[in-house]
């Protein structure tokens, strides 16, 4: 939630966890009640992480942000007052991060003993979008991906059920920091909720797998 009024006149800094200001990340004014409609204005952030907007529309909008698999919404007040902000910042991505020194952990069931096994394990960059490791989670409902430098990833799990209804695919992301100073060596066993939407997971009181 981004809090405060904001003037018609206005530019968004999009950063990264570190604060550094982060580059071609999308940036659009949109209704809240109509998000299916085309933005009301949009933009590329420069190469000081900023985008700016002019004589926007007073009210009550949707401020999103996005780039490629991750991105958030706030809301936002817009006024024609002076006294208003005239600039917002953003980190992108929005969704909570697993900063850890390898990309190593587990999924099982939440609240059974039972693992979540050959689920398909993918790990892209979460800037260019590459892919950098596919695996699947094994009986214990363990995976690692090696070779993964220093970066920000989207870790990508996904799982296939057969039952009395079609065959239906469950998937969920995860946004993983590696870097060699992370106090975690691996990432903590997830435990992981199953339902016709998708796959949860709350570690910490916190969702860690985001949809």
């Amino acid at each position: 939630m981004v809090p405060g009024i904001i003037r018609q006149n206005f530019s968004v800094l999009v950063v990264d966890p570190h604060n550094k200001p982060l580059e071609g990340v999308k940036v659009e004014i949109r209704e809240i009640s109509a998000a299916d409609l085309d933005a009301l204005k949009t933009g590329l952030t420069d190469k000081e992480g900023r985008v700016s907007f002019k004589k926007a529309e007073s009210g009550r909008f949707a401020l999103c942000y996005s780039h490629l698999q991750g991105g958030d919404c706030p809301a936002i007040q817009i006024s024609d007052s002076q006294d208003g902000k005239g600039e917002v910042q953003v980190q992108w991505p929005a969704h909570p991060i697993q900063k850890v020194k390898r990309i190593v952990g587990a999924f099982l069931l939440q609240g059974t003993k039972y693992a979540l096994s050959q689920a398909s394990v993918s790990v892209t960059d979460a800037w260019t979008g590459d892919v950098v490791g596919e695996t699947a989670t094994d009986t214990e409902g363990h995976f690692e991906v090696d070779g993964t430098k220093p970066g920000l990833y989207v870790l990508k799990i996904q799982q296939q059920f057969q039952g009395l209804r079609p065959k239906m695919l469950l998937e969920g992301n995860i946004f993983i920091e590696v870097a060699p100073d992370a106090d975690e060596e691996r990432l903590p066993v997830f435990p992981v909720t199953m339902s016709s939407c998708g796959l949860t997971a709350e570690v910490a009181e916190r969702k860690w797998i985001i949809f």
